[in-house]
C-alpha cells in the first residue's frame, strides 16, 4: 500500500509541475499546445496509475480472502475433529456407565443374598 501510495503522491507532484508549466506558457498558441500535451500525458499517467492502483488492491483483497477461507477450512476441519473426539468420549462415557450399572447391580444382588444368607442362619 506504501508503493501506491508513493505513486499517487508523485503522480500529484506531476499535477503540480504542469501546472507551474502552464502558468508560465501564458496563452501563446505554442504554449497551448505544449498544455493539451501535457495534460494528455497526465491523463495517461494518472490512469496508468489508477489501473495500478486497482490491480493492486485486488490482488490484495484475494490475498485476504484466500487467507481468510484457509483459516476458515482450518476451523472446520478442528471443529470436525473435536465433534468425533467428544462422540468418541461420549460413546465411552456410556460404557463406563453401563459397566458401572451393571457392577452396582451384582453388588446390590451379592449383599440381597449375603443378608438373606445371613437372615436365614439366624431363624
Amino acid at each position: 500500500m506504501r508503493d501506491v501510495e508513493q505513486r499517487l503522491s508523485n503522480a500529484y507532484k506531476l499535477i503540480e509541475e504542469l501546472n507551474e508549466k502552464l502558468r508560465r506558457a501564458g496563452g501563446s498558441s505554442s504554449g497551448r499546445s505544449t498544455v493539451a500535451q501535457m495534460l494528455q500525458k497526465l491523463r495517461e499517467q494518472l490512469n496508468t496509475e489508477f489501473e495500478r492502483y486497482r490491480c493492486d488492491t485486488e490482488d490484495a483483497v484475494k490475498r485476504t480472502l484466500a487467507e481468510m477461507k484457509m483459516r476458515l477450512d482450518q476451523r472446520l476441519r478442528e471443529n470436525q475433529l473435536l465433534q468425533e473426539e467428544r462422540d468418541r468420549l461420549e460413546d465411552m462415557l456410556a460404557k463406563i456407565k453401563g459397566e458401572l450399572n451393571q457392577i452396582q447391580s451384582q453388588v446390590s444382588y451379592s449383599s440381597f443374598e449375603h443378608f438373606q444368607n445371613i437372615s436365614s442362619c439366624h431363624v
